[in-house]
């Protein structure tokens, strides 16, 4: 029997990024039941993304935050500077996103794991950074740390926000489900507000893809993935199966 035989798996990761993970969930039996929690939007009108563009050749390193900073930069970078953008540094936080943009044939430098922001800061290239232009290619808000970080060793930080979240329309509430896997804080709290009035939520095991994520009103176990990626998501909902073999 497969490990995950008939677990009912909530995947709340935006539409475009889940099928990867729903495929290797069901590859080890799961029922991986998508509810994306958060709806991705290109900032429309994007000034700030076409002066990066026409200013390629002052910048020393570009840093994409997520697969979407991928997505939603690169036609933009490509169209207007695809010479100059094969040439500088670009840096990955995650394994997704570094793997994104190697499809580019870029100058790819990746977090080593557990592949967030804090492994990225380890990198040899990002210790001294005396006078470096760097732009954090990111969605609206997130955290500070890496750009202070950065600052704090002698870069000149630019923001680029070349996307949004946006609170997703349900037509219907799912199911209850055995787990719940959230991939970021925003997620836990737009879950919370769309499935707020089904009386089995709070009370569903959530797999966390980083220890960060708070959920102090949460009535059921957390685990956290020791790595910020599917592997690591599906190696602690391996953990939780193994403590709990009767949910099938």
């Amino acid at each position: 029997m497969k490990p995950l035989a008939g677990v009912r798996v909530l995947v709340t990761r935006p539409e475009a990024q889940a099928a990867p993970l729903c495929a290797a969930l069901e590859e080890l039996g799961a029922i991986a039941v998508r509810l994306p929690v958060l709806q991705i939007e290109a900032i429309a009108d994007n000034q700030a993304l076409q002066q990066v563009a026409e200013n390629l050749a002052h910048i020393q390193k570009l840093i994409f935050i997520s697969t979407n900073a991928v997505e939603y930069a690169l036609p933009t970078l490509l169209a207007i500077n695809p010479q100059l953008l094969k040439i500088i540094p670009c840096f990955a936080v995650g394994k997704s996103t570094a793997q994104a943009l190697q499809l580019y044939n870029l100058n790819v430098k990746a977090a080593p794991p557990p592949f967030n922001s804090e492994s990225l800061l380890t990198l040899p290239e990002l210790q001294n950074l005396y006078n470096e232009h760097v732009v954090i290619m990111r969605g609206e808000g997130g955290r500070e740390l890496l750009a202070e970080s950065l600052k704090v060793r002698g870069a000149r930080i630019e923001y680029c926000n070349v996307y949004c979240r946006v609170l997703p329309q349900l037509e219907k509430n799912p199911e209850k489900v055995d787990i719940i896997l959230i991939t970021s804080s925003e997620g836990l709290k737009n879950l919370a507000i769309l499935l707020g009035n089904c009386a089995w939520l709070r009370h569903t095991p959530l797999v966390l893809i980083s220890e960060r994520i708070a959920a102090p009103d949460w009535q059921a176990p957390l685990f956290a993935a020791r790595q910020a990626s599917d592997e690591g998501l599906i190696q602690a909902l391996l953990e939780w199966q193994q403590v709990n073999p009767h949910v099938r």
